[in-house]
Order: structure tokens, then C-alpha cells, then sequence
């Protein structure tokens, strides 16, 4: 059974627990432009293997590598998952689960630029 020390010093731990929050007196909750830039990406390929299909996995392997990323990008053979992420015609390119492109293949600026508005990164200047 505890004392009234012991209990004294659990309450005044959980004052101070409840005061500085969830994430303590000198954490925030706005991400360091550094740690936002390497922040991870899902890459990934719907291909089954014809020639469109080849092309679109050099083309973002090329985009990654110009822009030196080092990630892994899957490739998916289940037709009826693709069919759920609502692909139609292949190939076709997720970044972060969201169908960027279906159908065609980008050159490698066009996955450049995918990858960068994923990152959250400004690719066109001219809007400033």
C-alpha cells in the first residue's frame, strides 16, 4: 500500500504531466524543413510486363535517381487490387497511395514533378 509521500509525488507528476501536454513544454507541431524533406514516399507501379509498362519503371527509376532519392519502388501485380485504387488501363503510378497517372507513360520531368508536389515542394515558381 503506499504512503501519502508516495501518493503526494504521483499527483504532483501527473499535474505536471497534464500541464505540459502531449507533447511536453518544448515540442511543437510544426515539422523542421529538413525532417519535412526526407520524409518517406510510397512509390508505387501497376505493370504487368508489356512495353509501356517497362518504360514507366525506367522513367521513375531515371526521375529518382536524377533527383537522389533512394527509394524503393513496388511494383503491384494484383489486378483486383488495382481495380479497388480505381485503375483502368495500365500502367499506372501511385505516389502515397494517390493514382498520379494511368494509361500513358511521363517522361521523366513529368515524375519529377509528381514527386516534388508529393514532397509538398513548390516545382513552378511562377505562382509567387
Amino acid at each position: 500500500m503506499l504512503d501519502d509521500a508516495d501518493m503526494q509525488e504521483r499527483d504532483g507528476s501527473k499535474r505536471q504531466r497534464d500541464r505540459t501536454g502531449l507533447f511536453g513544454a518544448n515540442q511543437s507541431f510544426i515539422i523542421p524543413r529538413r525532417q519535412f524533406l526526407r520524409m518517406s514516399l510510397k512509390i508505387e507501379l501497376f505493370a504487368l510486363g508489356c512495353a509501356k509498362c517497362r518504360l514507366i519503371e525506367s522513367a521513375t527509376h531515371a526521375a529518382l535517381e536524377e533527383m537522389g532519392l533512394n527509394i524503393d519502388v513496388d511494383k503491384l501485380q494484383d489486378t483486383e487490387e488495382a481495380k479497388r485504387r480505381g485503375v483502368t488501363t495500365q500502367p499506372a503510378l501511385f505516389i502515397n497511395g494517390k493514382l498520379m497517372v494511368q494509361g500513358r507513360v511521363p517522361s521523366i520531368d513529368e515524375i519529377k514533378d509528381m514527386i516534388n508536389r508529393s514532397r509538398g515542394l513548390v516545382t513552378d515558381y511562377r505562382v509567387f
